[in-house]
């Protein structure tokens, strides 16, 4: 894998920065969304696992940050097939992309570190989260997935 600025970027953000330091904070603060807000009856487990590893990128109403990170919400890849977002997840994602009209073209680091279980729970959450309207993923599905490694380009 190269290493690129935007990738060490990327990375810093996710280690390094809290809520609280991220340097977005004031743009993004006037969301109409907060996160108490988030689709809580539906996936729970998910909807914590979400704030924890997934919203500072893809913030609490799933729209992503514009021309930085893609939006979840309304974004056809969520809706299409769970493996395709499970190999996402599990072993990350870079180069180019385009996402309901827009481009985007930084990287999303693997999070394989998660378990089965967790990765389901939160892919089910976002499957069913802000107007999405798609299947549960469940640990086997996950599972199935990891088995089979990551794809070779």
């Amino acid at each position: 894998m190269k290493i690129t600025l935007s990738i060490i970027i990327t990375l810093f953000y996710f280690f390094f920065a809290g809520p609280v330091k991220h340097p977005w904070n004031d743009i993004l603060s006037h969301s109409t969304n907060s996160v108490s807000e988030l689709n809580q009856t539906e996936q729970p487990g998910g909807n914590q696992l979400y704030i924890k590893h997934c919203l500072q990128c893809h913030q609490n109403d799933g729209k992503g940050v514009r021309g930085m990170f893609p939006p979840l919400a309304g974004n056809d890849k969520i809706k299409g097939p769970a493996t395709d977002i499970i190999r996402i997840v599990l072993f990350g994602l870079d180069g180019p992309l385009t996402v309901n009209e827009r481009d985007y073209n930084q990287p999303m680091p693997p999070q394989a570190y998660l378990t089965d279980k967790q990765i389901a729970d939160i892919l089910s959450y976002i499957r069913s989260s802000w107007g999405n309207q798609a299947s549960k993923v469940t640990a086997a599905d996950v599972g199935n997935v990891r088995k089979l490694g990551k794809p070779k380009n």
